[in-house]
């Protein structure tokens, strides 16, 4: 699960790609970054799926090609197998009866997922466009997302660990920085996690927007190539996942 690999200066990487959105979502979403939320929250109960059951359809509109549709649910069937399938993603050809929530996986400018269960309207969209099907990594960072996983370095004890350089983050982008007071902390600090921002994310001058604050290597953040185990431990804990 810890495989790492050093990643070099990136002014606009996958994880990081600007969150565009239509009129209807700039009007009804707040932006963090690549989440999209309605309020400030972390891993918490209100925002989980019942019994971790995530039902999904695959826009067949926005022209996924083979290959995509392959990482799609690779991912998605990963995330359920390293769960133990106490999360499960069951794809769908239909919307759920009764107006029932579930996630619509489209195009929808940008690589960006709602947070957590939303509720009503039933339907939440993560959009994967761009290179954000270039990896599996970037596919389950935004399914992580649906499940209500929040970035890490937006917990709330963050400051003990990094520290945010907000003069070198392009403006716009501040807010994918903030600290979430609201959400639950799991686990242990987890610098490689594939929810963490990497050193120069949302770099206005190729300066490093996070850096560590016990001096460790700062090419290690975000820097995961799959999901890590603290990854997988957060969502279990939330979920509680006894096996």
């Amino acid at each position: 699960m810890k495989v790492f690999f050093a990643l070099l200066f990136i002014l606009k990487s996958s994880l990081q790609m600007e969150i565009i959105g239509s009129d209807e979502d700039r009007l009804t979403w707040t932006f963090k970054g690549d989440m999209a939320t309605k309020n400030a929250r972390s891993v918490e109960t209100s925002v989980l799926w019942p019994s971790g059951y995530v039902p999904f359809i695959i826009d067949q509109f926005a022209g996924f090609d083979y290959y995509d549709l392959q990482i799609i649910r690779e991912s998605a069937a990963e995330l359920t197998f390293d769960t133990g399938t106490c999360i499960v993603f069951h794809q769908i050809d239909q919307p759920p009866p009764f107006g029932d929530p579930y996630v619509l996986i489209t195009r929808s400018g940008g690589c960006w997922a709602a947070l957590g269960m939303i509720g009503r309207p039933s339907m939440q969209k993560v959009s994967l466009d761009g290179d954000c099907l270039s990896s599996h990594k970037f596919v389950k960072h935004q399914l992580l997302h649906a499940l209500g996983v929040l970035h890490e370095h937006q917990r709330r004890d963050r400051d003990r660990y990094v520290s945010i350089r907000w003069s070198n983050i392009y403006p716009g982008y501040e807010t994918g920085f903030d600290i979430d007071w609201n959400g639950d902390v799991f686990t242990p600090y987890d610098y490689e996690s594939i929810m963490h921002y990497p050193s120069h994310a949302y770099s206005l001058n190729g300066f490093a927007t996070i850096t560590r604050r016990d001096n460790g290597d700062n090419r290690r953040l975000g820097s995961a190539f799959d999901t890590t185990f603290d990854d997988i431990a957060k969502v279990k804990a939330a979920y509680r996942c006894y096996w």
